[in-house]
């Protein structure tokens, strides 16, 4: 009963704790909940910037004035009750401590939502509440401060160096790395506190505090030395804090916030050494850089810097030389250098410590290389400070340094002084002296430009007379580089005539130093016998043995070659024939119709043969022995040796290489109308041979008295006389022909008789000309008186002297005939 009594107690309070939990919970929620609702009055939360973004739950709020970025997710709001902590968070850093000022007032609802999305999602910012993907428009600005926080946030430093270039180094400076360095750039738009510590003062305000604006690169300030001692230049600057606080929630249920830190300092700082003591230098400079003879006077300029300001200086230049090459630089010029001489020179500076001034001037002496090397006295040691400290240059210092380089020889000559047309001809040009690779400062260029002039007109065959004034320019060449390596140039000016005449180079050798100034000019003038050439058209003239010869002799041709220029070489020459010879013009009748026979192969080649020749004069061919009836002429063709290129040839077909095989005959037949005085007599005249040449016989008729009743031994030479003549009678063929009739008279016997001729119309056939001797029995009748003498002691038998005359008639009217041998003119020397 009583156990029974105990579980049912048990069953009642455990029912009763539920009762109670229920409760309590419902009250509980009813507490929380009225808390939550209650909390943004209580809290004085408000949204800052991001209300146009509310539903992204992405803005920033100011909780008890502080602003932040809710970063829980947290039901209850949250606050700044719980003390913060320091969060390495560079990006969002930048976003809260730059980009957003201390109250969040420079911020529109964009960029207020760019934040918020930044440092909830950064994984250094601790946050249980990761923002959705932003809109277009957050994102974008979301990229630009995330872009601007990987240029600016993270490592930051003001990197200040100081530089002196100053003579003494420490009298002036240049304060270099003014900025403030990030890992992408120059953080923009700070100030910066420039202070210095010690004998030093800034340039531009004889202070020794500034301040700067930073900006996107470094900037550097002049400073100046006031006295001797170490100093040191302080930066002083802040910039966006790479931190963020990060408070947690008030208590269970409460959000957590992130809040900015704002800026934070940042320093840098740079030590040396400052001294006062003036240290000069000078910048020297040779009047005389080059010059192309000797005995020219040079003098050293000096440029000092550095000096104390309105002090008098003294100090000296020396000159030496003469050196066979460029000096080389050096700290004292070497054991044993040759010396010129020393130069003075005093000068006072002024208010910046400056001076130029002119040593006393030296003579140089020789050619060669010369340098001046400068000295300026400093103050005594025992002068207080600021003093002038002392000065010694360099040996061998470009600018210091002068050449005396005379005009080399030049040397011309062309590679031939005689050429014919189509060979090139070309200069060398020889630099042989003094020549000097480079001055002081540089290089020295040496350059040859030229012309060639012609063709100018020989005079009396030769070139040495020529007057060269004013003659054309075949061709201008160069500039061509000589250098002591180079010092022949060949080919110089290479041309290839297409003209005879006389053709003369004339060049210039230019040598300028290295700042462009000329210091000589070599001029060749056309017209030097060794740069003169002579162009030639190689000529032959040729000549046939013969115009005319009879079948079985011969032809052969001489060549006078001229013009070749010494060349040697070989022609070969051809004899070509026969072929039939023009009615009007016989064998003459030019080049282009023989071509044309050549071509067709009508005119074959009889003879040919190579032959020798060296230089101008005559070449004869063999003897080419003919046989057939008709024109024949020769050609030639050129080779010289060494011009390959160049082409001559006599054509076939040149009226002086052209002649004849001929042979005419005539055949003559006196006859007469009676044996007595008082006929008339004419001849009978067979023409052959003249292979259609034009031509005129014609015919003498001569007398003479009968020997022992006779004309056989009549001497005709010494007895004849000329008792007439025929007609003339023109020929264009062989043929018969009847000349005119002559009256024989007298009153005793007579012996009559024809000289029968015929002659060629063409000049060159007159060789071929053929006549006939008096007295040939075919051309010779007697003539006898009608009424016979009867002498005393002659039988008179009546018929005898009739029977005699008759018998004589018979005899010189019968048909005999003759041929009659070619008369001709030789043409063989």
């Amino acid at each position: 009963m009583s156990k029974h009594l105990t579980d049912d107690a048990r069953r009642r309070v455990r029912s009763r704790k539920r009762r109670t939990v229920v409760v309590r919970s419902a009250l509980l929620g009813i507490v929380i909940g009225a808390g939550w609702l209650a909390a943004p009055a209580s809290a004085a939360i408000e949204r800052v910037a991001g209300k146009a973004h509310a539903d992204t739950y992405m803005g920033v709020e100011a909780i008890h004035g502080v602003v932040g970025v809710c970063t829980g997710n947290g039901r209850a709001s949250p606050t700044v009750v719980t003390p913060a902590t320091r969060v390495y968070a560079p990006t969002s850093a930048w976003a809260l401590n730059h980009v957003m000022n201390g109250d969040g007032s420079n911020l529109d609802d964009t960029t207020g939502a760019a934040i918020a999305t930044i440092v909830k999602n950064d994984p250094a910012v601790p946050s249980n509440h990761k923002n959705p993907t932003p809109d277009v428009g957050v994102g974008a600005r979301v990229n630009q401060i995330v872009a601007e926080a990987n240029a600016y946030a993270g490592e930051r430093s003001i990197p200040l160096a100081l530089a002196t270039s100053s003579v003494p180094p420490g009298l002036t400076w240049q304060l270099d790395g003014v900025g403030v360095k990030a890992p992408g750039g120059w953080l923009p738009g700070r100030l910066i506190t420039l202070t210095i510590e010690g004998p030093v003062v800034f340039e531009s305000t004889g202070t020794r505090s500034v301040t700067v604006t930073s900006a996107t690169s470094p900037q550097a300030l002049a400073l100046r030395s006031t006295g001797h001692g170490t100093f040191t230049v302080r930066a002083d600057t802040s910039v966006p804090s790479n931190f963020v606080n990060a408070h947690d929630a008030q208590s269970a249920g409460h959000q957590r916030i992130t809040t900015r830190v704002g800026d934070e300092p940042l320093s840098g700082s740079t030590s040396a050494e400052a001294v006062f003591d003036y240290q000069p230098s000078a910048v020297t400079n040779t009047s005389v850089l080059t010059a192309a003879e000797v005995g020219v006077r040079v003098h050293d300029t000096l440029t000092i810097t550095g000096a104390e300001p309105g002090s008098t200086l003294s100090g000296r230049s020396a000159l030496f030389g003469p050196l066979a090459t460029k000096p080389v630089q050096s700290d004292a010029a070497p054991a044993g250098t040759p010396l010129v001489g020393i130069a003075e020179f005093t000068v006072t500076t002024d208010a910046n410590g400056a001076a130029t001034v002119d040593t006393s001037a030296l003579t140089l002496p020789a050619p060669g290389y010369y340098v001046w090397r400068e000295e300026i006295d400093g103050d005594p040691e025992t002068t207080p400070s600021p003093r002038n400290l002392g000065f010694r240059g360099p040996y061998g210092v470009g600018a210091e340094t002068s050449l005396v380089a005379p005009p080399p020889e030049v040397v011309t000559q062309v590679n031939r002084q005689e050429v014919l047309v189509g060979q090139p001809i070309s200069d060398t040009v020889t630099i042989s002296g003094t020549i000097y690779d480079a001055d002081g400062l540089g290089p020295i260029t040496h350059q040859v430009s030229g012309r060639l002039h012609g063709p100018v007109a020989p005079v009396d065959g030769r070139c040495a007379e020529v007057d060269w004034t004013n003659a054309p320019v075949a061709l201008e060449f160069g500039p061509l580089a000589v250098s002591a390596t180079q010092q022949t140039l060949t080919g110089v000016g290479e041309f290839t005539p297409s003209e005879r005449g006389c053709f003369s180079y004339a060049e210039t050798l230019v040598s300028t130093n290295s700042q462009g100034a000329e210091i000589y000019r070599v001029d060749h003038p056309a017209g030097r016998a060794e740069q003169t050439t002579l162009v030639s058209v190689p000529e032959a003239v040729t000549q046939i043995s013969d115009y005319v010869v009879a079948p079985g002799e011969s032809f052969s041709d001489t060549v006078t070659v001229t013009g070749n220029a010494g060349e040697s070489g070989t022609f070969v020459a051809t004899l070509w024939g026969p072929v039939a010879p023009d009615p009007q013009l016989g064998c003459w009748f030019g080049t282009e119709r023989w071509a044309g026979l050549v071509a067709s192969g009508e005119a074959k080649p009889l003879h040919s043969e190579t032959l020798p020749f060296t230089g101008d004069g005559d070449v004869t061919t063999s003897e080419v022995t003919v046989t057939d009836l008709g024109c024949y002429t020769w050609s030639e063709t050129f080779t010289f040796d060494s011009a390959p290129h160049v082409e001559l040839e006599t054509p076939p077909g040149m009226e002086t290489e052209t002649g004849m095989v001929a042979q005419p005959a005539i055949a003559t037949e006196a006859k007469a109308d009676s044996p007595h005085l008082g006929a008339r007599m004419h001849d009978v005249i067979t023409l052959s041979g003249t292979q259609g040449q034009p031509g005129t016989l014609t015919a003498d008729v001569l007398t003479a008295p009968p020997i022992d009743g006779r004309c056989d031994d009549v001497d005709w030479e010494a007895d004849g006389t000329k008792a007439g003549e025929i007609d003339p009678i023109p020929t264009t063929a062989d043929g018969v022909f009847t000349s005119s009739t002559t009256v024989i008279d007298g009153d005793e016997a007579r012996c009559a008789t024809f000289v029968a001729a015929w002659t060629p119309d063409h000049e060159k056939l007159i060789e071929a000309a053929v006549a006939d001797r008096p007295g040939l029995p075919s051309e010779t009748l007697l003539f006898i008186p009608r009424t016979p003498t009867v002498s005393a002691g002659i039988p008179p038998i009546a018929s005898s002297p009739v029977l005699l005359t008759v018998g004589l008639f018979l005899i010189g009217g019968g048909a005999c005939s003759t041929v009659w041998h070619l008369r001709r003119r030789s043409h063989r020397g």
